[in-house]
Order: C-alpha cells, then structure tokens, then sequence
C-alpha cells in the first residue's frame, strides 16, 4: 500500500464519514472476491427525488456488526428543501 485516504469529516467516535480509499502499489487481481467499482464523476450530483443507494458494513443503531455489504435504496432529499418546510412549519 502507498497511501490511505480518509474522509476529512471522519469521527472516530461516531463513525460518521468513515470513507475512504487506498492507494496501492500493485494492481489488485480481479476475482469473484475482489473487483472494481464505478464511481459518479465529481460534477455529477443526484438531483432532489433522484434513488440513490447506501452501501456498508458498520453497525446498526442497536451496535449489530455486519460482516458483510449490507445496502439500502433511498430518496436523494436536498437540504435546502428540508430548510425551506422547516421555515413554513414555524410560521
């Protein structure tokens, strides 16, 4: 390994952001257990309604290890759409 990449938000203590992506020497070879994945271009953004997945091990709210991929469809909801009804709601 050459180098390590972490999220800079990473916590440690709640595990938020813990992304990151490693940097290697030698190609890794492609098998059943180990190949590549595609990654959205930077200037690609999902739009407001758009589903996106979320993938991960991690723990569950009750402190479940999962050892392997769990994923999970969702919504894309911009934050400045929440803003605004919070907004509404208050008036």
């Amino acid at each position: 390994m050459v180098q390590i990449y972490t999220h800079a938000k990473y916590s440690k203590s709640t595990v938020d952001c813990d992304v990151g992506f490693l940097r290697l020497r030698d190609p890794i070879e492609v098998r059943p257990t180990a190949r590549p994945i595609s990654l959205a271009p930077v200037t690609e953004r999902p739009k407001h309604g758009d589903i996106v997945q979320a993938t991960g091990w991690g723990l569950t709210e009750v402190g479940q290890v999962f050892h392997f991929l769990r994923f999970l469809a969702l919504f894309f909801i911009e934050k400045n759409s929440l803003i605004k009804k919070r907004k509404k709601k208050a008036l």
